[in-house]
């Protein structure tokens, strides 16, 4: 992804040890292989035998368009949630959505952090596109009463200004064939689920959609600051159904 930003971020998290996540098989034999690079782990990996039916793969505000050639870096921006469990960090994930391409960057910040500088010398050599990856940045902490991973809608650029936008991108990532996709978004309640919704069951006529092609369903900005609560379903082709449910916080604030 990637990609400029002569942007100097102050009080910068430290890297923890743990960021590389164990499950994905490193490559030994490429400098480019997934691997502590710094206040990140990026790299590639060993392509994963297992998938699951849809997956939440990215969720961003705005990401501008930008030189996938050039290995400079990319700002990313988020708004902070208040109820995020103070003794877990923020963890940003970028992954390619290139079919057969196994790549991927995690990242963490402290709860206080609101922005990421992610360099480009690593991603810059696989020439992603935008919609080339997924970008998430994933908060922990109480909704109602329940325990939840809440996502943290990004703003990404390489001009190191980032821009709002009146809804935001969800991409998923299928492991089957879908034939229809619906969603359902509301303000999460006590037990952290929706209590009524904004939207049910909407139909978002994307047609038929290929097993490990991402897609995209926009989510309109709802009125007030808080956690929501969507609901994304699809029809399996073939028979059958599959729902993903998901929270994201949103800070109240419209676009500019």
């Amino acid at each position: 992804m990637v990609l400029i930003a002569l942007v100097c971020v102050l009080s910068p998290a430290p890297a923890r040890a743990d960021m590389c996540d164990p499950a994905l098989k490193q490559i030994t034999d490429t400098p480019l292989g997934y691997r502590q690079r710094g206040d990140r782990c990026e790299g590639l990996y060993v392509r994963e035998v297992t998938s699951s039916v849809l997956r939440v793969v990215g969720l961003t505000e705005s990401f501008e368009t930008y030189d996938p050639a050039a290995a400079r870096s990319l700002f990313m921006e988020w708004s902070r949630w208040t109820g995020i469990n103070p003794s877990t960090p923020v963890r940003l994930r970028a992954e390619a959505l290139r079919p057969r391409s196994y790549y991927r960057m995690d990242a963490q910040r402290s709860v206080d952090s609101t922005t990421f500088t992610w360099a480009g010398d690593v991603v810059s050599s696989q020439r992603f596109q935008r919609h080339e990856l997924g970008l998430l940045a994933i908060g922990q902490g109480k909704v109602g009463q329940s325990d939840r991973t809440v996502y943290l809608p990004l703003r990404a650029s390489q001009h190191g200004r980032v821009s709002r936008s009146d809804g935001y991108r969800l991409t998923l990532m299928p492991g089957v064939d879908l034939d229809e996709v619906f969603l359902s978004l509301g303000a999460a309640g006590a037990d952290g689920r929706a209590q009524s919704w904004l939207k049910e069951g909407e139909p978002q006529a994307l047609g038929f959609l290929p097993a490990a092609r991402a897609f995209s369903v926009m989510l309109p900005l709802p009125g007030a600051a808080g956690v929501y609560h969507a609901q994304v379903g699809a029809r399996i082709r073939g028979g059958g159904a599959v729902t993903v449910d998901l929270w994201f916080h949103h800070d109240g604030r419209r676009p500019n």
